[in-house]
């Protein structure tokens, strides 16, 4: 009998993107999908039309899929980006003084009064232009990558008004009242009544913060909405599996992806990684380039080892930025925290029934064959020969990349550190014959035209930008005046239609500027 095909369900996809997201933003597991669960309700309670609804559920998944692009300003302006994510969630469609108040008292907390009183000052000092900087940059990323994953245009586009206020106080547009789509006033009403009760509040006291929030953050209509049924969005919102309810939900006719579009998702999965660390922008990428020709020089299934590599530090996001930037060593509370990334790669995109082979593989890339790795401690011949080729991969890569405790190593440090890990039992010796091989073809014999017809200065540029170069710090890495850089980096955007930063992060992490 033949095989049954694989069938890529892309709200599956979306869904586990948005448990990604969840865990970028050190969030409840399922509360974005359980947002769009209420989305879809209060939708229907409003008389959206089946279009309006279509898209609210596919943006829904989304709207925080940029979380990662601004975490390290985060975690420097508030110490933990975690800790200010969930301190600010639940008031931010709430009067902007609630906000205000959340930083004073929570902003250097535990520090001596004059330190203390300093890092308040910078927060609120940079506070406002660094937000709308940061709020830009989210929603182009989620739309650049919602538009890689095949969503619509139309619906991509919602994607822009993730942070606007009824009021007029959001960003980064500034827009406010029916100026703001109704399909993303349906989702902030339905966001912040997840928000607010996953603060275990009772009904009642859920029911008077969104009538504070109301002619603030959200549309006052849609709040007494809500609010005439409110016991029908608890109840919706809390199921007991809202990955479940929110795939079953799916309007009709479902959307699948080919197997092209399956490796364009991989693809937006490393990137949306990768952009949670300035140091590691495109190092997902490189590892399944690397895994992937060696896997082919091994016979494996090279679909499956990119897939696996492209995919492999998903769970790096559930990590603070504070954790992962530590020069220094780390506490075991923080070490169990970094072993447990693996696990959550696996865990996240095992939900999917057609990534589930790649994510097993994923999940064991911190493996080594003697037992001492990570998460499971899994030895020989229970790790399969693509975990073991990514393991590598992985190994060399990161050694070919600076770090906050250490600097890059050159290649003829990598090859002897390679070369010792086989001899001490802990990576498999054909795997790093492969790998070494691929990298030492890793020269290309001519130069691709650059893309967007970018000059050699403007790559220069971008690479920079891409790994958080402020405009000062381009100028001063290249030696000229920041007035030049900023011409350069006006250009850049020019050519490639980027707005942010963020943007060109990703534009850099799809080109391989990095």
């Amino acid at each position: 009998m033949p095989e049954t095909a694989v069938r890529h369900r892309l709200a599956e996809i979306l869904a586990a993107l948005s448990l990604a997201s969840d865990l970028g933003l050190g969030a409840p597991l399922e509360r974005g999908l359980r947002s769009c669960l209420v989305g879809g309700h209060l939708a229907g309670l409003a008389g959206l039309s089946p279009d309006e609804g279509r898209r609210l559920y596919f943006a829904g998944f989304l709207v925080m899929l940029g979380c990662t692009s601004g975490a390290a300003q985060t975690g420097e302006m508030f110490g933990d980006e975690f800790v200010a994510h969930r301190g600010l969630a639940p008031l931010v469609m709430g009067p902007q003084t609630q906000m205000l108040g959340w930083i004073v008292r929570n902003v250097g907390a535990g520090e001596p009064p004059w330190r203390r009183t300093a890092q308040i000052g910078r927060t609120l000092r940079a506070g406002s232009a660094a937000q709308k900087e940061q709020n830009a940059g989210h929603c182009e990323v989620a739309r650049l990558l919602a538009e890689r994953l095949g969503i619509q245009s139309q619906t991509a586009a919602l994607l822009d008004f993730v942070f606007e206020r009824w009021d007029g106080h959001g960003g980064p547009r500034g827009v406010k009242g029916e100026s703001i789509p109704v399909e993303m006033r349906v989702g902030a009403v339905a966001y912040d009544v997840v928000e607010q009760a996953g603060l275990g509040l009772g009904r009642d006291e859920i029911g008077e913060r969104l009538r504070r929030h109301a002619g603030q953050g959200l549309d006052p209509e849609l709040v007494k909405l809500a609010g005439s049924h409110l016991d029908e969005l608890l109840e919706v919102s809390a199921v007991p599996s809202a990955w479940d309810a929110v795939v079953a939900a799916e309007p009709e006719p479902h959307v699948e992806l080919g197997e092209i579009g399956v490796d364009r998702a991989a693809e937006a999965v490393a990137d949306f990684t990768d952009l949670k660390f300035s140091y590691l922008r495109g190092h997902s990428r490189a590892v399944a380039e690397v895994a992937a020709g060696a896997g082919a020089d091994l016979g494996l299934d090279t679909a499956e080892v990119r897939r696996a590599a492209l995919m492999h530090d998903l769970g790096a996001v559930t990590v603070s930025n504070r954790v992962w930037d530590r020069p220094g060593p780390l506490s075991d509370s923080e070490w169990e925290q970094v072993r447990l990334h693996a696990h959550w790669t696996e865990r996240v995109l095992g939900r999917v029934p057609g990534l589930r082979s790649a994510a097993v593989v994923a999940g064991l890339h911190h493996e080594r064959l003697d037992g001492s790795g990570y998460h499971r401690g899994a030895t020989g011949g229970s790790i399969p020969a693509s975990a073991r080729v990514l393991a590598v991969a992985e190994v060399a890569q990161s050694l070919a990349e600076s770090r906050p405790h250490r600097p890059a190593r050159d290649a003829s440090s990598i090859a002897r550190e390679l070369e010792s890990e086989v001899r001490a039992g802990r990576l498999d010796d054909d795997a790093v014959a492969a790998v070494s091989e691929r990298l030492g073809l890793g020269v290309r014999a001519t130069r691709p035209p650059a893309p967007a017809n970018l000059t050699d200065r403007e790559l220069q540029v971008v690479r920079l930008v891409a790994r958080g170069q402020a405009t000062k710090q381009v100028a001063a890495a290249l030696g000229i005046s920041p007035k030049t850089a900023d011409h350069h980096l006006q250009s850049v955007y020019g050519k490639t239609g980027i707005r942010t930063r963020a943007g060109l992060a990703v534009f850099a992490m799809e080109n391989q500027i990095t």
